[in-house]
């Protein structure tokens, strides 16, 4: 199971986003590893995301965008998905406001 990093500091609704969303948007073990992604590398961003009440937007663009490449990709499975996304040329970084 995957832990989410700082995990007391996202609002109920976005936890519930994160954790609950369904299968529709992915795994939760994505989910999460994006979230933790966006907090480890720009805690920054993720807290003005998260202050101005954006951060579900734009986590739910991305996770759109990761499941595209992912699904386009299959024939890479040997790579883990962050590596294919990576290769892909997406950077995994929140968007800069």
């Amino acid at each position: 199971m995957e832990i989410l990093y700082d995990a007391g500091e996202y609002p109920s609704p976005v936890l519930r986003m994160i954790w609950d969303m369904g299968k529709l948007w992915g795994n939760r073990r994505r989910r999460v590893a994006i979230a933790n992604w966006w907090k480890l590398g720009w805690p920054e961003r993720v807290a003005k995301l998260l202050s101005q009440r954006i951060y579900e937007i734009e986590f739910r663009h991305q996770l759109s965008q990761v499941q595209n490449i992912l699904a386009r990709t299959e024939d890479m499975v040997h790579f883990s998905p962050v590596q294919v996304v990576v290769m892909s040329g997406f950077r995994l970084e929140p968007s800069k406001l």
